[in-house]
């Protein structure tokens, strides 16, 4: 439910049924790791990258940022 979610995110229940509407709403690199660390699955799937994209996104992140999400 979105309550576990928001829970396991350490996010409100207001954010998560935000960032699930069909409405664009800003999220961080940050609250993308923690949904998808919850949900068990890479960030780059919440985004539906193609694998091609993930990787340069990926690239960028790492470079740019010295961030890793798949760690």
């Amino acid at each position: 439910s979105q309550e576990e979610l928001a829970e396991g995110c350490g996010m409100s229940y207001s954010t998560i049924s935000h960032i699930e509407s069909t409405s664009p709403y800003p999220i961080s690199i940050v609250a993308l790791y923690r949904i998808a660390n919850v949900l068990g699955i890479s960030p780059y799937h919440l985004l539906d990258l193609t694998k091609q994209q993930a990787a340069v996104c990926r690239l960028l992140l790492v470079s740019l940022f010295r961030f890793d999400i798949m760690q």
